[in-house]
Protein backbone atom coordinates (compact mmCIF):
# COMPACT_ATOMS: atom_id res chain seq x y z
CA UNK A 1 0.00 0.00 0.00
CA UNK A 2 2.84 2.34 0.83
CA UNK A 3 4.55 1.56 -2.50
CA UNK A 4 1.31 2.25 -4.39
CA UNK A 5 0.91 5.61 -2.67
CA UNK A 6 4.50 6.56 -3.57
CA UNK A 7 3.87 5.80 -7.25
CA UNK A 8 0.64 7.81 -7.21
CA UNK A 9 2.48 10.73 -5.56
CA UNK A 10 5.24 10.68 -8.23
CA UNK A 11 2.71 10.60 -11.10
CA UNK A 12 0.79 13.46 -9.53
CA UNK A 13 4.00 15.53 -9.36
CA UNK A 14 4.76 14.71 -13.02
CA UNK A 15 1.23 15.67 -14.06
CA UNK A 16 1.48 18.94 -12.16
CA UNK A 17 4.78 19.77 -13.86
CA UNK A 18 3.33 18.92 -17.30
CA UNK A 19 0.31 21.14 -16.66
CA UNK A 20 2.61 23.99 -15.59
CA UNK A 21 4.67 23.67 -18.81
CA UNK A 22 1.52 23.61 -20.94
CA UNK A 23 0.20 26.70 -19.15
CA UNK A 24 3.47 28.57 -19.76
CA UNK A 25 3.49 27.62 -23.43
CA UNK A 26 -0.06 28.84 -23.84
CA UNK A 27 0.75 32.13 -22.16
CA UNK A 28 4.11 32.56 -24.06
CA UNK A 29 6.14 32.66 -20.83
CA UNK A 30 8.22 29.53 -21.47
CA UNK A 31 10.94 31.36 -23.42
CA UNK A 32 11.42 33.90 -20.59
CA UNK A 33 11.83 31.08 -18.06
CA UNK A 34 14.32 29.21 -20.22
CA UNK A 35 16.41 32.34 -20.88
CA UNK A 36 16.36 33.09 -17.15
CA UNK A 37 17.88 29.68 -16.40
CA UNK A 38 20.34 30.05 -19.29
CA UNK A 39 21.70 33.57 -18.92
CA UNK A 40 20.58 34.83 -15.50
CA UNK A 41 18.78 37.96 -14.44
CA UNK A 42 20.81 40.30 -16.69
CA UNK A 43 19.43 39.07 -20.01
CA UNK A 44 16.03 38.51 -18.44
CA UNK A 45 15.89 42.17 -17.45
CA UNK A 46 16.75 43.22 -20.99
CA UNK A 47 14.07 40.95 -22.47
CA UNK A 48 11.50 42.21 -20.00
CA UNK A 49 12.48 45.79 -20.80
CA UNK A 50 11.67 45.23 -24.45
CA UNK A 51 8.62 43.09 -23.55
CA UNK A 52 9.84 40.21 -25.68
CA UNK A 53 7.73 37.06 -25.71
CA UNK A 54 8.03 33.97 -27.83
CA UNK A 55 5.52 35.28 -30.36
CA UNK A 56 7.35 38.61 -30.56
CA UNK A 57 10.68 36.88 -31.16
CA UNK A 58 9.21 34.60 -33.81
CA UNK A 59 7.45 37.42 -35.61
CA UNK A 60 10.64 39.50 -35.57
CA UNK A 61 12.25 36.91 -37.83
CA UNK A 62 9.34 35.61 -39.86
CA UNK A 63 7.04 38.61 -39.96
CA UNK A 64 9.33 41.02 -41.80
CA UNK A 65 8.35 42.10 -45.30
CA UNK A 66 11.51 40.81 -46.97
CA UNK A 67 11.90 39.62 -50.51
CA UNK A 68 11.88 35.82 -51.04
CA UNK A 69 15.63 35.97 -51.67
CA UNK A 70 16.34 37.49 -48.23
CA UNK A 71 13.81 35.84 -45.91
CA UNK A 72 15.83 32.64 -45.51
CA UNK A 73 19.06 34.58 -44.99
CA UNK A 74 17.39 36.77 -42.33
CA UNK A 75 15.97 33.75 -40.51
CA UNK A 76 19.31 31.89 -40.60
CA UNK A 77 21.17 34.94 -39.26
CA UNK A 78 18.85 35.00 -36.26
CA UNK A 79 19.42 31.33 -35.53
CA UNK A 80 23.20 31.72 -35.77
CA UNK A 81 23.06 34.78 -33.51
CA UNK A 82 21.21 32.82 -30.83
CA UNK A 83 23.68 29.96 -31.18
CA UNK A 84 26.59 32.40 -30.72
CA UNK A 85 24.94 33.83 -27.58
CA UNK A 86 24.41 30.31 -26.21
CA UNK A 87 28.05 29.33 -26.81
CA UNK A 88 29.32 32.52 -25.18
CA UNK A 89 27.04 31.91 -22.20
CA UNK A 90 28.46 28.40 -21.75
CA UNK A 91 32.02 29.67 -21.89
CA UNK A 92 31.29 32.36 -19.29
CA UNK A 93 29.60 29.82 -17.00
CA UNK A 94 32.63 27.53 -17.28
CA UNK A 95 35.09 30.37 -16.72
CA UNK A 96 36.42 30.44 -20.29
CA UNK A 97 36.89 33.82 -21.95
CA UNK A 98 35.15 33.86 -25.36
CA UNK A 99 37.58 34.40 -28.24
CA UNK A 100 36.40 36.68 -31.02
CA UNK A 101 37.61 35.41 -34.38
CA UNK A 102 39.04 38.15 -36.54
CA UNK A 103 38.90 38.17 -40.31
CA UNK A 104 42.21 37.25 -41.90
CA UNK A 105 43.24 39.66 -44.62
CA UNK A 106 44.01 38.07 -48.01
CA UNK A 107 47.68 37.58 -48.78
CA UNK A 108 49.39 37.63 -52.16
CA UNK A 109 51.72 34.65 -52.52
CA UNK A 110 54.50 34.92 -55.09
CA UNK A 111 57.57 32.85 -55.82
CA UNK A 112 60.81 34.78 -55.20
CA UNK A 113 64.14 33.91 -56.87
CA UNK A 114 67.30 33.34 -54.80
CA UNK A 115 70.45 35.44 -54.90
CA UNK A 116 73.50 34.43 -56.90
CA UNK A 117 75.03 31.79 -56.67
CA UNK A 118 72.17 30.02 -54.93
CA UNK A 119 69.71 27.57 -56.50
CA UNK A 120 66.18 27.21 -55.28
CA UNK A 121 64.43 23.86 -54.94
CA UNK A 122 60.68 23.59 -54.43
CA UNK A 123 59.52 20.13 -53.37
CA UNK A 124 56.12 18.58 -52.78
CA UNK A 125 54.38 15.26 -52.37
CA UNK A 126 50.84 13.97 -52.47
CA UNK A 127 48.75 10.95 -51.58
CA UNK A 128 45.37 9.99 -53.01
CA UNK A 129 44.18 9.05 -49.57
CA UNK A 130 46.22 8.72 -46.40
CA UNK A 131 47.53 6.11 -46.94
CA UNK A 132 46.97 5.90 -50.68
CA UNK A 133 48.67 6.19 -54.05
CA UNK A 134 51.61 8.59 -53.53
CA UNK A 135 54.11 10.53 -55.64
CA UNK A 136 56.62 13.32 -55.17
CA UNK A 137 58.15 16.02 -57.33
CA UNK A 138 60.37 19.08 -57.34
CA UNK A 139 61.73 21.88 -59.50
CA UNK A 140 65.12 23.66 -59.57
CA UNK A 141 65.46 27.32 -60.59
CA UNK A 142 68.40 29.74 -60.54
CA UNK A 143 68.72 33.36 -59.41
CA UNK A 144 67.06 34.56 -62.65
CA UNK A 145 64.09 32.25 -62.09
CA UNK A 146 65.09 30.14 -65.09
CA UNK A 147 64.08 26.50 -65.19
CA UNK A 148 67.06 24.24 -64.42
CA UNK A 149 65.31 20.91 -64.08
CA UNK A 150 62.54 18.99 -62.42
CA UNK A 151 61.85 15.46 -61.20
CA UNK A 152 58.97 13.21 -60.22
CA UNK A 153 58.44 9.64 -59.00
CA UNK A 154 55.58 7.46 -57.79
CA UNK A 155 55.77 5.13 -54.77
CA UNK A 156 52.58 3.13 -54.61
CA UNK A 157 50.57 3.04 -51.38
CA UNK A 158 52.15 5.25 -48.72
CA UNK A 159 51.28 8.23 -46.52
CA UNK A 160 51.37 11.94 -47.34
CA UNK A 161 54.28 12.55 -44.98
CA UNK A 162 56.25 9.78 -46.69
CA UNK A 163 55.79 11.38 -50.12
CA UNK A 164 56.78 14.87 -48.94
CA UNK A 165 59.84 13.61 -47.06
CA UNK A 166 61.10 11.43 -49.92
CA UNK A 167 60.56 14.34 -52.32
CA UNK A 168 62.82 16.47 -50.14
CA UNK A 169 65.47 13.73 -49.96
CA UNK A 170 65.51 13.16 -53.73
CA UNK A 171 65.83 16.89 -54.38
CA UNK A 172 68.85 17.25 -52.08
CA UNK A 173 70.40 14.18 -53.73
CA UNK A 174 70.01 15.70 -57.22
CA UNK A 175 71.50 19.02 -56.08
CA UNK A 176 74.50 17.34 -54.44
CA UNK A 177 75.40 15.22 -57.48
CA UNK A 178 74.86 18.11 -59.92
CA UNK A 179 77.28 20.35 -58.01
CA UNK A 180 74.68 22.88 -56.83
CA UNK A 181 76.25 23.42 -53.42
CA UNK A 182 74.33 26.60 -52.57
CA UNK A 183 70.83 25.24 -52.08
CA UNK A 184 67.67 26.89 -50.81
CA UNK A 185 64.78 24.45 -50.29
CA UNK A 186 61.15 25.53 -50.05
CA UNK A 187 58.35 23.20 -48.98
CA UNK A 188 54.74 23.64 -47.94
CA UNK A 189 55.12 20.88 -45.32
CA UNK A 190 56.02 22.18 -41.87
CA UNK A 191 56.43 18.58 -40.67
CA UNK A 192 59.30 17.96 -43.10
CA UNK A 193 61.04 21.20 -42.16
CA UNK A 194 60.71 20.40 -38.46
CA UNK A 195 62.47 17.08 -39.03
CA UNK A 196 65.61 19.07 -39.86
CA UNK A 197 65.43 20.87 -36.53
CA UNK A 198 65.17 17.76 -34.34
CA UNK A 199 68.25 15.56 -34.32
CA UNK A 200 66.26 12.86 -32.50
CA UNK A 201 63.93 12.33 -35.47
CA UNK A 202 64.13 8.75 -36.80
CA UNK A 203 62.08 7.97 -39.92
CA UNK A 204 60.58 4.62 -40.76
CA UNK A 205 63.02 1.97 -41.88
CA UNK A 206 62.43 2.35 -45.67
CA UNK A 207 63.69 5.96 -45.42
CA UNK A 208 66.19 5.63 -42.60
CA UNK A 209 69.35 5.15 -44.67
CA UNK A 210 68.51 7.73 -47.35
CA UNK A 211 67.52 10.24 -44.66
CA UNK A 212 70.87 9.93 -42.88
CA UNK A 213 72.67 10.23 -46.24
CA UNK A 214 70.63 13.37 -46.93
CA UNK A 215 71.68 14.92 -43.62
CA UNK A 216 75.32 14.13 -44.40
CA UNK A 217 75.10 15.86 -47.81
CA UNK A 218 73.45 18.91 -46.23
CA UNK A 219 76.44 19.29 -43.89
CA UNK A 220 78.81 19.51 -46.88
CA UNK A 221 76.94 22.26 -48.75
CA UNK A 222 75.58 25.74 -48.04
CA UNK A 223 72.00 24.99 -47.17
CA UNK A 224 68.90 26.82 -46.01
CA UNK A 225 65.21 25.98 -45.99
CA UNK A 226 61.95 27.84 -45.55
CA UNK A 227 58.21 27.28 -45.56
CA UNK A 228 55.99 28.43 -48.42
CA UNK A 229 52.23 28.41 -48.76
CA UNK A 230 50.65 25.94 -51.16
CA UNK A 231 49.88 28.74 -53.64
CA UNK A 232 53.61 29.46 -53.96
CA UNK A 233 54.46 25.79 -54.46
CA UNK A 234 52.05 25.01 -57.30
CA UNK A 235 54.69 24.02 -59.88
CA UNK A 236 56.19 21.40 -57.56
CA UNK A 237 52.68 20.11 -56.92
CA UNK A 238 52.16 19.61 -60.67
CA UNK A 239 55.40 17.68 -60.90
CA UNK A 240 54.09 15.45 -58.11
CA UNK A 241 50.93 14.79 -60.11
CA UNK A 242 53.12 13.73 -63.05
CA UNK A 243 54.73 11.13 -60.79
CA UNK A 244 51.45 9.32 -60.23
CA UNK A 245 51.74 7.75 -63.66
CA UNK A 246 55.15 6.12 -63.14
CA UNK A 247 57.15 4.22 -60.54
CA UNK A 248 60.51 5.30 -62.02
CA UNK A 249 62.42 8.42 -61.11
CA UNK A 250 62.14 10.83 -64.08
CA UNK A 251 64.28 13.94 -64.64
CA UNK A 252 62.81 16.73 -66.79
CA UNK A 253 65.56 18.76 -68.47
CA UNK A 254 63.01 21.02 -70.19
CA UNK A 255 59.66 22.30 -68.86
CA UNK A 256 56.86 19.82 -69.40
CA UNK A 257 53.67 21.15 -71.04
CA UNK A 258 51.59 19.34 -68.41
CA UNK A 259 53.32 21.44 -65.73
CA UNK A 260 53.10 24.89 -67.28
CA UNK A 261 49.75 24.74 -69.09
CA UNK A 262 47.72 25.67 -66.00
CA UNK A 263 49.76 28.78 -65.11
CA UNK A 264 47.66 31.90 -65.76
CA UNK A 265 49.01 34.97 -67.52
CA UNK A 266 49.13 37.09 -64.34
CA UNK A 267 51.43 34.59 -62.61
CA UNK A 268 53.58 34.38 -65.72
CA UNK A 269 53.83 38.16 -66.02
CA UNK A 270 54.69 38.51 -62.31
CA UNK A 271 57.40 35.90 -62.75
CA UNK A 272 58.85 37.68 -65.80
CA UNK A 273 58.73 41.08 -64.08
CA UNK A 274 60.81 39.67 -61.23
CA UNK A 275 63.56 38.15 -63.33
CA UNK A 276 63.65 40.31 -66.49
CA UNK A 277 65.36 43.61 -67.08
CA UNK A 278 63.47 46.65 -68.39
CA UNK A 279 64.26 46.05 -72.07
CA UNK A 280 63.50 42.33 -71.71
CA UNK A 281 60.17 43.13 -70.10
CA UNK A 282 59.33 45.48 -72.98
CA UNK A 283 60.19 42.76 -75.49
CA UNK A 284 58.04 40.25 -73.60
CA UNK A 285 55.08 42.67 -73.53
CA UNK A 286 55.34 43.34 -77.29
CA UNK A 287 55.60 39.61 -78.04
CA UNK A 288 52.55 38.80 -75.89
CA UNK A 289 50.59 41.56 -77.60
CA UNK A 290 51.50 40.15 -81.03
CA UNK A 291 50.42 36.67 -79.94
CA UNK A 292 47.11 38.07 -78.69
CA UNK A 293 46.64 40.02 -81.95
CA UNK A 294 47.20 36.90 -84.08
CA UNK A 295 44.91 34.93 -81.82
CA UNK A 296 42.11 37.43 -82.44
CA UNK A 297 42.69 37.28 -86.20
CA UNK A 298 42.41 33.50 -86.19
CA UNK A 299 39.34 33.66 -83.96
CA UNK A 300 37.59 35.95 -86.48
CA UNK A 301 38.56 33.86 -89.52
CA UNK A 302 41.51 35.88 -90.88
CA UNK A 303 44.87 34.52 -92.03
CA UNK A 304 47.62 34.42 -89.42
CA UNK A 305 51.41 34.31 -89.67
CA UNK A 306 53.68 31.52 -88.47
CA UNK A 307 55.70 31.57 -85.29
CA UNK A 308 58.93 32.77 -86.91
CA UNK A 309 57.16 35.58 -88.77
CA UNK A 310 55.37 36.51 -85.54
CA UNK A 311 58.70 36.86 -83.72
CA UNK A 312 60.04 39.00 -86.59
CA UNK A 313 56.98 41.27 -86.43
CA UNK A 314 57.35 41.59 -82.68
CA UNK A 315 61.05 42.46 -83.11
CA UNK A 316 60.20 45.17 -85.65
CA UNK A 317 57.59 46.63 -83.32
CA UNK A 318 60.00 46.54 -80.40
CA UNK A 319 62.78 48.25 -82.33
CA UNK A 320 60.30 50.89 -83.47
CA UNK A 321 59.23 51.43 -79.87
CA UNK A 322 62.81 51.87 -78.72
CA UNK A 323 63.61 54.32 -81.54
CA UNK A 324 60.45 56.27 -80.77
CA UNK A 325 61.39 56.50 -77.10
CA UNK A 326 64.91 57.67 -77.94
CA UNK A 327 63.61 60.28 -80.41
CA UNK A 328 61.06 61.48 -77.90
CA UNK A 329 63.70 61.76 -75.18
CA UNK A 330 65.99 63.75 -77.46
CA UNK A 331 63.12 66.01 -78.59
CA UNK A 332 62.10 66.67 -75.01
CA UNK A 333 65.70 67.49 -74.11
CA UNK A 334 65.92 70.02 -76.94
CA UNK A 335 62.55 71.58 -76.07
CA UNK A 336 63.58 71.87 -72.43
CA UNK A 337 66.85 73.54 -73.43
CA UNK A 338 65.04 76.23 -75.47
CA UNK A 339 62.41 76.79 -72.78
CA UNK A 340 59.49 74.89 -74.32
CA UNK A 341 57.21 72.44 -72.60
CA UNK A 342 58.18 68.88 -73.54
CA UNK A 343 55.52 67.12 -75.58
CA UNK A 344 54.92 63.43 -76.00
CA UNK A 345 53.77 61.58 -79.06
CA UNK A 346 52.29 58.91 -76.82
CA UNK A 347 48.74 59.55 -75.69
CA UNK A 348 48.46 58.49 -72.10
CA UNK A 349 45.28 58.00 -70.12
CA UNK A 350 44.73 60.92 -67.75
CA UNK A 351 43.04 60.75 -64.39
CA UNK A 352 39.85 62.74 -63.84
CA UNK A 353 39.66 65.68 -61.49
CA UNK A 354 38.79 65.22 -57.84
CA UNK A 355 35.16 64.29 -57.36
CA UNK A 356 34.76 63.06 -60.94
CA UNK A 357 34.62 59.60 -62.50
CA UNK A 358 35.99 58.85 -65.95
CA UNK A 359 34.18 56.54 -68.37
CA UNK A 360 35.99 54.90 -71.31
CA UNK A 361 33.91 52.98 -73.84
CA UNK A 362 34.68 50.96 -76.95
CA UNK A 363 33.01 48.48 -79.28
CA UNK A 364 33.98 45.78 -81.79
CA UNK A 365 32.04 44.20 -84.64
CA UNK A 366 32.38 41.07 -86.74
CA UNK A 367 30.50 41.66 -90.01
CA UNK A 368 31.03 38.09 -91.22
CA UNK A 369 29.41 36.46 -88.18
CA UNK A 370 26.90 39.24 -87.53
CA UNK A 371 27.89 39.83 -83.92
CA UNK A 372 29.23 42.76 -81.96
CA UNK A 373 30.38 43.60 -78.45
CA UNK A 374 30.58 46.68 -76.28
CA UNK A 375 32.80 47.41 -73.30
CA UNK A 376 33.23 50.15 -70.74
CA UNK A 377 35.37 50.90 -67.71
CA UNK A 378 34.84 53.51 -64.98
CA UNK A 379 37.77 54.84 -62.92
CA UNK A 380 38.04 57.40 -60.13
CA UNK A 381 40.42 60.32 -59.55
CA UNK A 382 43.13 57.93 -58.32
CA UNK A 383 42.92 55.76 -61.42
CA UNK A 384 41.33 52.85 -59.56
CA UNK A 385 38.74 50.78 -61.36
CA UNK A 386 35.21 51.37 -60.07
CA UNK A 387 33.28 49.20 -62.53
CA UNK A 388 33.50 47.44 -65.87
CA UNK A 389 31.02 46.30 -68.49
CA UNK A 390 31.29 43.75 -71.29
CA UNK A 391 28.16 43.05 -73.32
CA UNK A 392 27.79 40.88 -76.46
CA UNK A 393 25.18 41.50 -79.13
CA UNK A 394 23.68 39.91 -82.23
CA UNK A 395 23.12 41.56 -85.60
CA UNK A 396 24.99 43.75 -88.02
CA UNK A 397 25.12 47.38 -86.92
CA UNK A 398 26.96 50.48 -88.00
CA UNK A 399 30.43 50.73 -86.41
Amino acid sequence: MIKFNAVVFQWSQLASFALLVIWRICHTYLLISILHNMCGNGLLAVLCFFAITFNDLRSSFTGKAFSPQLINLWFASGLFALMAIWKSRNKLRLGVTPVVKRRIAPQIVLWHPPLYPWFKLNTDGLAKGNPGLTACGGIFRDNFGRFIGGYCQGFGTQTTFFSKLIGFIIGVDFAFHCGWHHLWVESDSTAVLQCLSFSSFVPLWPLRIVWYNCLTRIQHISFTCSHVLREGNSVADRFSNLGLGTSSRIWHAIPSPEVWKEIDFLSLFNHVSLVAKENELEWFSVLVWQIWHERNRRLHGYDVVGFQDLVIKASVWWEGLRVQKVDEREANTIQTAVGLTPSSSFRKWKKPENGFLKLNVDAAIDIHKGIFGTGAVVRDEQGKCVGVLASPGMGVVDP
